[in-house]
């Protein structure tokens, strides 16, 4: 079967020539005050395969079944508003190097950051799935 001029591919080797070529990138994120303000700042992400942050994922989500599990207890709006910012703030730190802030970039000053700005870590979580997974940045 041979290919018309018009249909397009990538050899086998062009692929192998990529290699890793997953380079680090910087990815602006914008997340909303409960007053409308915007807070932006921009996160250093890892450049990563697909397939790696896919594992990474899954492995999360297996230690929050785990964890879930394991933990029991009484109600309380503590829990509920710090539920799961620990977690979700170490995951992002196994996709990023770091922030534009003059702050360090730990997974407690994330926690920090989603107490004063909630959602700001699902919103970097969303922009991270959305460059690994579908790259894009940015957008």
């Amino acid at each position: 079967m041979t290919k018309s001029a018009s249909q397009k591919s990538v050899a086998v080797a062009s692929i192998k020539s990529l290699g890793g070529a997953t380079p680090n990138f910087d990815m602006p994120i914008k997340a909303s005050r409960a007053d409308g303000s915007v807070v932006e700042l921009t996160i250093k992400v890892k450049g990563m395969r697909k397939s790696e942050w896919a594992r990474i994922r899954d492995e999360h989500i297996a230690m929050l079944r785990e964890k879930g599990d394991e933990q029991g207890g009484e109600f309380t709006f503590a829990k509920l508003a710090s539920a799961g910012s620990k977690e979700a703030a170490e995951l992002v730190a196994k996709a990023a190097t770091g922030w534009d802030l003059e702050d360090d970039f730990t997974a407690e000053n994330m926690v920090e950051i989603e107490d004063l700005v909630p959602g700001s870590i699902s919103t970097i979580l969303g922009g991270i799935d959305a460059a690994l997974f579908n790259g894009r940045v940015g957008n």
